[in-house]
This record gives C-alpha cells, structure tokens and sequence, in this order.
C-alpha cells in the first residue's frame, strides 16, 4: 500500500497545483479590470477545454508504455514514446487553428466584439502552451512509470510559482517591462509549461537517452501514433464529458438566483479540490496495472486492483470526513463570520458541502476503477458508461429532483450523486469482467507495447 501512496500522492498534489494555476490567473487578472477579466475567461475556458481533451488522448501514453516497461520490450517503449509525439504534435496543430480562429467565431455567435478580441489576445500565445503541456503530461506519465513521481511534483511547483511571478511582471508591468494584461497572463502560461518541461526532460535525461537511442522508422512510429490516439481518444472523450457534466450544474443552478449560485460555487470549489488531488489515485493505478499487464501475472494484477481501491477508498473516506468536520465553517471564510444577508447563501453552501462530501467517495471511486481499466487498455466501454451514467441518469436525475419533486438547487446536487453511482456501477461489473480475462486468457504483444483489439470484448 506504501508504494501506491509514494506515487498517488505527489500525483495529486501536482493536480493541484496545476488547477492553482488557473485560479491564480483569474485572480490576477481580475485587478487589471472586469473587461479584461471577461475576455480573458473566453479564452482561458476554450484553452482548457482543449487541453482537457488533450490530456485524455495524451494519457493513453500510460497504458501502452508501462505494458511495453512490463514486458522489458524496448523497440516497444522506444515506439510507443514517438507515437506520442507525434499524437501531441497533432492535437497542438489542431488546437492553435481552432484558438486562432476563435475571435471570429466569438463575434459570429453574437458574442461582443470587444470581448472577443481581448481573448484573441489570449489565445494567440496560449495556443502555444499546447504541445509543451501535452507533451509535460507525457513526461509525467514516464516519470511516474520509472518510479520518479517527485520530479513531477518539483516541475508542478516550479511551474506554478513561476506562473505567478511571471503574472505579476507581464500583467501589471514591473521590473522594467510594459503591463501587457492579457496578453501577459498568456505569455506567463507558456513560458512556465516550458519550465514544466524543461525541469521534467532534465530529471529523466537517462530514461529519454535510451528510449531515443534506439532507431524507430516514421512507419512504425505512425502506427504507435494510430494506436496511442485509438486508445486515449476514448479517454479524451470521458474528460470532456466529466468537465460538462459538473459544469452543467452551474446552469441549471443559475436559475435560483445570485445567492444559492453564490452557495453552489463555494460548495463546487472545495468538492474539486478534494476530487482533483484524487485524480492522483487514477494515474497511479494506470501505471501499476500497466506495468503488471506487461508481465501477465493475472494474480498479481487481482491483488494490486484490491489494493488500489481500498487505498482509494481509504483516502477518500478521509477528505469525506474533513469535508463533514469542516462543512459549516468554510463558506464563513468566503462570506465572513459577521451575520448578513449573505446567511442563507452560508446554510445552504453547507448543505451542498455535506452533498458533496458523499458524492467524493463515489467519484474517487469511478476515477480508480476507470484509472484500472485504461491500465488494462479497455477505454471505449468505460466511456460508453460515464457518458450514460452522466448524461443519460445524472443529468435527468438532477433537473426531477430540483423541478418536479421540489427539492430545488439540492437536487441538482442529489442528481451529481446518482450520476456517478450509476457510472461507479457501470465500471465496476466492467472491471469485474476484465479481470476475469486477465485471469483465464493468455495475452500476447503485438510487438509495439499495445496490446491486439481481439484482447477486448
């Protein structure tokens, strides 16, 4: 259990210092004023939804990598490795077109034109920042596959605190440069996803020497590339619906009024903290299970999916009680501890705390269980069920409760809450059954780190 936390926790400390990023952004900017602060939001919103998918695509690396490390396949890992790159490369090609054609399609659907065009200045060099986050979380799955999941928790601080110096000289003008504002913010994001990188490339220099020492023709390196999109495109999917699926929560809740909205951010803001640090645990599964595939010890693969969960669970159990502990003393350090008009929005952000705390358990759940499948390479199935767990019984389950039954912006909560059990459901007999062919079918290597598809059923 000791070795799962050594890698899931550093994992999960990175995840938030990369969310911290986003937030200092918003923060800093806000200072320069609402319009920049505004237009800033477009950009930044449609900069993280590339990534986001990205980072889904991106995070098949894993799965193909580790299996390749398990099964000591050299060529393979070598393969797998410039197959990425040239995933990164085309998924950077794709989102700069997209972000630099986003000013004009902003202003098409009605958006206002000087917003549109301070996030122009935005997305213009954040478009950039694409291929070196992309490929960042390629290192730092390489990292954590060589037992080196440190060095991507110094790369994480390094990067942030550099975002926020660099913020503070690009934004507002100081040390001798010109405030840029906006476009400052964006140039402090690529500048420090290149540190992100910089520092990840220096810690594996050894590991990168031999995988690039190794000859790989362009044809085998596009096939990897084929398999490695094959398998994260479904997990780039799985991404972008989770990101929808809690972001619709805010719609829907906007109708009850500025204070339960006010309520519901708070609520939201401490349920995605707790989340995202258990993201750590999804990655971390990956990889064990990754490098255990490669071997095909089936029981031994049994044994570490059980420890994984209850490690998870363990860890989840503890941010649920803190949460409960804590619930009615946090929104007072947004609002303050004076009574105001603001008391309804503090009782009720309690009651969303309360929510939250249990539908954490479930999400960390869901996270390990689909974090044990991709080490598997099983991701279109799993993503078959978030989609219908999400959208299908999560969402129409949230707008009953609240409208209908009367249970208001709790029961848009209460439908967050059935949507991840019925995907927790949905994966857990998926993983039942997949580990059962671990357990009775010989699997064999296609010679690149990837697995052949008449593996999967």
């Amino acid at each position: 259990m000791r070795e799962i936390y050594k890698l899931a926790i550093p994992l999960g400390l990175a995840n938030l210092l990369m969310l911290a990023n986003t937030i200092v952004d918003t923060i800093m900017l806000g200072a320069v004023g609402a319009e920049a602060l505004a237009g800033a939001t477009l950009g930044i919103q449609l900069f993280l939804l590339l990534v986001v998918f990205g980072d889904g695509v991106v995070l098949a690396f894993a799965p193909a990598y580790t299996q390749s490390l398990g099964a000591d396949d050299k060529p393979g890992r070598a393969a797998v490795m410039r197959g990425t790159i040239l995933v990164c490369l085309g998924l950077s090609f794709v989102s700069i077109g997209i972000m630099y054609a986003a000013e004009h399609l902003f202003v098409f659907f009605g958006i206002d034109a000087e917003l549109s065009s301070i996030s122009g200045d935005y997305n213009r060099i954040a478009a950039l920042s694409v291929f070196p986050m992309l490929l960042s979380i390629a290192g730092w799955e390489l990292a954590s596959a060589h037992d080196k999941a440190s060095c991507v928790l110094v790369a994480s601080i390094l990067g942030f605190l550099a975002n926020v110096v660099l913020n503070w000289v690009f934004i507002y003008g100081n040390l001798g440069f010109t405030a840029m504002g906006v476009t400052g913010a964006s140039l402090a994001t690529l500048i420090s996803s290149l540190i992100i990188l910089g520092t990840i490339a220096t810690y594996l220099r050894k590991e990168l020497r031999v995988l690039f020492g190794h000859k790989v023709t362009l044809s085998v390196s596009l096939k990897s590339a084929v398999q490695v999109l094959k398998l994260g495109a479904p997990i780039g999917v799985i991404e972008i619906a989770t990101v929808g699926f809690f972001a619709s929560s805010t719609y829907l809740i906007s109708i009850y009024g500025a204070d339960v909205l006010a309520a519901h951010a708070i609520a939201y803001q401490v349920t995605e903290l707790a989340i995202v640090f258990v993201l750590g645990f999804g990655e971390a599964a990956t990889i064990k299970i990754g490098l255990l595939f490669g071997t095909l010890r089936g029981p031994d693969i049994k044994e570490m999916v059980h420890n994984l969960i209850s490690g998870c669970i363990f860890i989840s159990l503890l941010l649920c009680v803190l949460m409960i502990v804590f619930a009615s003393g946090i929104p007072k350090l947004y609002f303050g501890f004076e009574p105001s008009s603001l008391e309804r929005s503090q009782s009720l952000a309690t009651q969303l705390i309360l929510i939250g705390a249990t539908f954490t358990i479930l999400d960390a759940l869901q996270i390990v269980y689909l974090g044990i499948l991709r080490g598997l390479q099983d991701t279109a199935i799993p993503m078959m069920y978030v989609l219908l767990g999400y959208w299908v019984v999560g969402v129409p389950a949230g707008l009953l409760l609240s409208g209908p039954i009367g249970l208001g912006s709790q029961g848009i909560w209460y439908g967050l809450t059935i949507g991840l059990l019925a995907v927790c459901v949905g994966l857990f007999w998926r993983l039942k059954k997949r580990i059962a062919e671990v357990m009775e079918m010989p699997l064999a290597s296609n010679g690149n780190g990837i697995l052949n598809a008449e593996h999967f059923s």
